[in-house]
This record gives structure tokens, C-alpha cells and sequence, in this order.
């Protein structure tokens, strides 16, 4: 009862079985988010410092248990492999998330934004049969604003780090602009106007005209011309 990252990590126990109806949940969820407990108790990624008991009894100094600044992989680090050892992906997954959130709001809120995600994904969607994978998507669940995971969350970008950083999905953006063109056939006819027609559409309504450009350049070389395309009335 004396080092405070442990005692965070066992606590963190208590919490999980809260959330997920009295289990731990599969491939050391149970270890990996009393490791995350920790790390926001002691502000660092490294769990158990001088746990280890030396020859005369007392902590090793530079001992530890485990480190959530780490690379493992899901699925291949988490099943089949020993409860601590798995916790790890998940750890290290939420790690990255709050170093990317912190780069970008600051030690203070980011962390604060990361907890919000790691408490509520498993609040609002933990039972018996969540894994760690239902856990990384529900980070963007939880993020996300307009019920449309299809045009990003507003932290895509930093959680989308964390989960391709350990092998977890990220959610398929289908925002976009889309250009439907048939190529055009060369030509000799070096004196009439050669037209350049596109089916240009966004999923975000309606473009401006003046924003829609040809780029084009003279046999592959020299600087690019840049001409700005005429709407021809179709939608």
C-alpha cells in the first residue's frame, strides 16, 4: 500500500468490474485499464515503479511492472498471452491518445478529453464480451459530434494515431470531394478550344465554382497552368 500507481492499478479493478457488469472483460482488459488508472494517477506511461523487492527487502530503484509508451500489436500481443502482458495494448493505445491530445490542447485539457474517452466507452458500451478492439473504436464514438462517424470525429486525427499505432482500426471517412472524368483522346488540333468536362460533387454540399481548378502543363514539362473550370448548369 505505498507505491500510488499500484494502488490506482487495483482500484482501476474495481472500476472496470463496475463497468462491465462485474467481469473484466477479455485479453487483459481488466490489467491494461488498471495500468491506464495508473497512468493518470502518476502522470507518466511506466507502471509499478520500484515494485520490484531487492536483496535487503526494499524497492529496487528503477524496477517497474510494466510501460504503456510501448508498440505492441492487437491482436497478436493480446491473444493467447498472459493477462498483463495483453493489458498492455490497450494501455499503450490510450497512451498515445493523450500524448496527442496533449500536443494538441495542452497537458490539461487533453488529458481531461482523453479520461472522458476511456470512462465512456466503457460506461455506455462495456458488457461481458467487449474487447480491446470494441474499446479503441469506442473512442471515436464517444468523440464524435454529429452521429456521423463517416466525416470524422473532432479528434479523428489523434485517436486514429493512437489506434494504427497498435494495430486497431480506424473509422472509414467517406466525407469528401469526388471528380468523375472521362479521359480525353489525343489530339494534333493544336488551334481550337479543347474542352475539359467533369462531374465534380461533394458530400458536404454544395462547391463554390471559383474554387474549381485545371491544372495543366505543355509535353510533361515546364510550370503548370492553372485554369479555372466554367459550371455548365448541371448539378
Amino acid at each position: 500500500g505505498t507505491i500510488g500507481d499500484v494502488m490506482a492499478h487495483e482500484y482501476g479493478h474495481c472500476i472496470q468490474s463496475s463497468l462491465m457488469g462485474g467481469g473484466q472483460g477479455p485479453n487483459g482488459q481488466g490489467e491494461g485499464n488498471g495500468d491506464i488508472a495508473g497512468t493518470f494517477i502518476v502522470n507518466g506511461s511506466v507502471i509499478g515503479i520500484g515494485f520490484q523487492s531487492c536483496a535487503n527487502g526494499l524497492s529496487c530503484p528503477g524496477s517497474s511492472c510494466r510501460d504503456c509508451e510501448n508498440t505492441l500489436q492487437w491482436p497478436s500481443d493480446a491473444q493467447g498471452q498472459e493477462i498483463h502482458d495483453a493489458g498492455r495494448v490497450i494501455c499503450g493505445f490510450n497512451w498515445d491518445v493523450r500524448q496527442a491530445m496533449t500536443a494538441t490542447y495542452g497537458a490539461t485539457l487533453g488529458e481531461q478529453k482523453t479520461g472522458e474517452m476511456w470512462h465512456f466507452s466503457r460506461k455506455l458500451f462495456g458488457n461481458s464480451n467487449y474487447d480491446l478492439d470494441d474499446q479503441a473504436f469506442d473512442y471515436f464514438v464517444i468523440n464524435d459530434d454529429d452521429g456521423n462517424l463517416g466525416n470524422g470525429t473532432p479528434d479523428y486525427t489523434e485517436i486514429c494515431s493512437g489506434a494504427m499505432n497498435h494495430g486497431f482500426p480506424c473509422p472509414t471517412i467517406l466525407v469528401g470531394v469526388f471528380i468523375t472524368h472521362t479521359p480525353l483522346p489525343n489530339t494534333n488540333d493544336f488551334s481550337n478550344p479543347y474542352d475539359i468536362v467533369a462531374t465534380i460533387t461533394s458530400t458536404e454540399g454544395a462547391l463554390n465554382p471559383d474554387s474549381l481548378i485545371v491544372r495543366y502543363r505543355v509535353n510533361g514539362a515546364g510550370s503548370y497552368i492553372d485554369l479555372q473550370m466554367s459550371a455548365t448548369g448541371n448539378p
